[in-house]
């Protein structure tokens, strides 16, 4: 009778052993929610940065581009006028009369007698080196001046030192050099206004 009280208490102390061993392995919950922290914080710090870097290097880009291709269009030149391919000091060689010599520039053209008995002073308003031409306007005069003006047209031969200059009294049309080189025609007539120059520097 006295062995049955003894086991019952024995079961009674090894059941409530094992309770008190259950409620205490139950921790783990508090770890779960410190690692849902760590990684939630971490994802938004790493999302502001990749913004905020995008914004920055897009608007910069542009802006750039942008300046240096307006400078690049304001480049322009200007170009000059052919030079005049007959400008020089000539020396009248005939075939009339008349010693005289005739000063060419890009602007003007100069007559002068020799012996200066007259002289005439005529701007030019027109050339064409591939054309062999250019056209006068009289701007003064001494003495029985030559070309008489006061509008002329003129055609020539440039041949070595040799100028052969023809001329007409308008600016209509051009005259045509019959003869370069002696301003006479197969009968040995000098041809009218037709003049020999020789260069002389």
């Amino acid at each position: 009778m006295r062995s049955e009280p003894t086991l019952l208490l024995a079961l009674g102390a090894a059941f409530a052993l094992s309770g008190c061993g259950s409620d205490t392995g139950e921790p783990p919950s508090s770890t779960e929610s410190g690692g849902s922290l760590g990684s939630g914080g971490g994802g938004d710090v790493t999302g502001t940065g990749g913004s905020s870097g995008l914004a920055t290097g897009g608007v910069a880009n542009p802006t750039g581009g942008s300046a240096t291709g307006g400078a690049t269009a304001t480049g322009g030149t200007t170009a000059q006028p052919e030079a005049f391919e007959v400008q020089g000091t000539w020396l009248y060689l005939g075939p009339w009369d008349g010693v005289h010599t005739l000063e060419i520039s890009n602007g003007s053209i100069a007559y002068a007698d020799v012996a200066g008995e007259w002289s005439s002073s005529f701007t030019i308003t027109e050339y064409d080196n591939s054309l062999d031409r250019f056209q006068l306007v009289f701007e003064s005069g001494t003495g029985t001046y030559y070309p008489p003006g006061p509008n002329v047209s003129a055609s020539y031969v440039l041949s070595g030192e040799i100028l052969t200059i023809q001329l007409a009294p308008d600016l209509g049309s051009y005259p045509l050099v019959q003869s370069p080189g002696s301003c006479t025609d197969e009968g040995s007539e000098r041809i009218r206004d037709c003049g020999l120059y020789m260069h002389r520097n």
